[in-house]
């Protein structure tokens, strides 16, 4: 009845309604480490692979609090987990773009690639945008599927968006507009040049470790979507004491 329990599964809206379903949220924690690779099974396990890793926890209010604190705190001990605290509805639209999509968009390249009449011809010359922008492609199918399915509405809805974004530069492509093209790709260096040179600066708090906790909770899942991190936490007999970073603004 007390053993806390957590997932490490890419959709959580589910996985947690499941649990809520079960009489299991008081102990229940659900959670994403971000990290992994294009192989799958024991001969593909590596020692450090969620070592450092951003790992998404969703707290919730009440007893559940109890179970998220331990357990942030262990994956910041063991793991040096960057805990990314966010509500389970949250990280399926954050994920949709930053995961899900990105499978989409890798399996439509290799897939056309595998369908190209010069395919040998095309995989001869591939280099580091080819290997680097088809890696999830090398996941394996079912599992993708099974994660696309899970998030079905919110992939759908940020795939639109980034079709709209390539129509954007097929649009100044079939223009012949060399401005059209530059101004697109000056955004999307803006978000690279974001994800690459991030600066944080402290945020820590302290919050009673009794009470209902929503302050608690809500504070922990704005640091989540504004980017931020748990970097340790403490819990006392009176109080809870979060070290946290946010990022600095562009």
């Amino acid at each position: 009845e007390r053993c806390v329990l957590t997932d490490v599964g890419s959709t959580k809206e589910q996985v947690a309604a499941f649990a809520a379903a079960q009489g299991l949220t008081h102990r229940f924690v659900p959670g994403h480490p971000m990290a992994g690779t294009d192989r799958a099974g024991l001969t593909a396990a590596r020692a450090d692979l969620l070592t450092g890793a951003a790992w998404v926890l969703c707290p919730a209010p009440g007893p559940a609090i109890t179970a998220f604190r331990w357990l942030a705190a262990l994956l910041v001990e063991h793991f040096e987990a960057r805990v990314v605290p966010m509500s389970a509805t949250e990280h399926d639209s954050a994920a949709a773009l930053a995961s899900h999509v990105p499978h989409l968009l890798a399996g439509a390249l290799a897939g056309a690639v595998q369908r190209a009449p010069l395919r040998d011809a095309i995989l001869a010359l591939a280099a580091g945008s080819f290997s680097d922008g088809t890696r999830v492609a090398g996941t394996p199918a079912d599992r993708t599927a099974n994660m696309l399915l899970g998030n079905r509405d919110q992939v759908l809805r940020e795939l639109a968006e980034v079709t709209r974004f390539l129509d954007d530069l097929t649009t100044a492509l079939r223009a012949d507009d060399a401005a059209g093209l530059t101004a697109r790709y000056d955004e999307a260096r803006a978000a690279r040049a974001a994800l690459r040179d991030r600066r944080f600066d402290a945020d820590d708090r302290r919050f009673p470790a009794g009470g209902d906790h929503a302050a608690e909770v809500s504070w922990l899942r704005e640091l989540g979507v504004s980017g931020g991190h748990l970097s340790g936490l403490h819990v006392d007999a009176d109080t809870v004491s979060y070290a946290a970073r946010r990022p600095v603004a562009d």
